[in-house]
């Protein structure tokens, strides 16, 4: 568990026992050790203070906390569960795993930074952040070729020849099973390095290819999607437009470190620009919207698609947004044109987490 677990409690304003972390701890490690997207969302969900989605998963929670402390309070709750389960989801963060990076984009996500007040314990969305880049990083990290030490077989033979001089098939049965168990312990190291080979090389293949087309887009400086140079788009579309294309080259999610500099640069026109979520989309390409892929069950964690999903289903932008305000708690600030982009990027990166499960 993570050390500021008790700390947490008191940013709070709860004072805890040291029992009561013990029980809530040992609850957490239970309820975590087998998580899916569903379960993930609805820890999201309870601690970025969005409506549940059914009762289920958080009732199996709740149960997990009352079996190590059955006078755990399951009523008038609500500040100790944002905690619990944002415990929770810095614990599944510890350990790199295809479920910790769709936890970490998905929160990354739904907390929808600058679209939504923070959550109560900013220190987790840190925890998301850095687990993110450290992750990126460490898929991305190309392995160095493994050095073979191979047996020597000149040794082995000779040590066949002499015994063979000896005419006593006895004496050669020693040094010739010695010299079979060294050929076969070479060919296994051969497979093995040749297999390790082949896999350095896809992933360096890989690496290089997104990394590649992503320079060759922000050098281009055209929409893949639109064909339009993003200097001449709209701003609000032109930062949604780049946070999608740049989601679709990234090959190895999460995505690269240099992401919001590559997201910069392709919005280097716009970058002064601050936008309301009206003007934001008011001239996004109502076409373009309607062939968007979509995850209906996460969609209220994904601000930005919530939003262009109502409006490609037939809501005019006023009501997509009232909408929005409604369910999702969507602030009505003016939001920059750098920060709107990486959150379009992280919803379609995210999007792609849950589809792919």
């Amino acid at each position: 568990m993570n050390p500021s677990f008790g700390e947490w409690y008191r940013k709070g304003k709860i004072q805890p026992r040291n029992e009561d972390l013990v029980a809530r701890s040992k609850a957490i490690e239970a309820f975590t050790k087998k998580v899916d997207e569903n379960k993930t969302a609805a820890l999201i969900r309870c601690f970025v203070g969005l409506p549940a989605k059914g009762k289920e998963v958080t009732e199996v929670f709740s149960k997990e906390l009352l079996s190590t402390d059955a006078a755990f309070p399951v009523e008038n709750n609500e500040v100790e569960m944002q905690i619990l389960c944002g415990a929770a989801l810095a614990n599944i963060l510890e350990q790199p795993s295809a479920n910790a990076d769709c936890a970490a984009l998905l929160l990354i996500s739904a907390v929808g930074q600058g679209f939504r007040k923070p959550p109560i314990l900013p220190d987790v969305v840190l925890l998301a952040r850095s687990y993110l880049s450290e992750r990126s990083g460490a898929l991305r990290k190309l392995d160095t070729r493994r050095k073979q030490v191979g047996v020597k077989h000149e040794q082995l033979i000779e040590a066949v020849k002499a015994a063979a001089a000896t005419n006593s098939a006895i004496q050669m049965q020693a040094p010739l099973e010695a010299a079979l168990k060294g050929l076969s312990e070479a060919i296994n190291n051969v497979a093995v390095a040749a297999e390790h080979g082949a896999q350095v090389l896809e992933r360096a293949d890989g690496v290089l290819l997104e990394e590649s087309n992503i320079v060759w887009w922000v050098f281009g400086q055209h929409s893949r999607d639109t064909g339009e140079r993003f200097s001449e788009l709209p701003s609000g579309f032109a930062a949604i437009l780049a946070g999608k294309e740049l989601a679709d080259l990234t090959r190895i999610v999460p995505g690269p470190k240099a992401a919001p500099a590559y997201l910069d640069k392709q919005l280097d026109a716009h970058r002064k620009e601050k936008l309301k979520l009206a003007e934001l989309m008011a001239k996004v390409h109502v076409d373009w919207l309607k062939g968007l892929p979509t995850s209906p069950d996460f969609l209220d964690m994904m601000p930005i698609n919530f939003i262009m999903s109502n409006v490609a289903a037939g809501l005019d932008v006023a009501a997509a947004i009232k909408l929005a305000k409604q369910q999702l708690d969507v602030g009505s600030g003016a939001v920059d044109s750098l920060t709107i982009s990486m959150q379009a990027y992280t919803e379609f990166l995210s999007m792609r987490t849950v589809s792919q499960k």
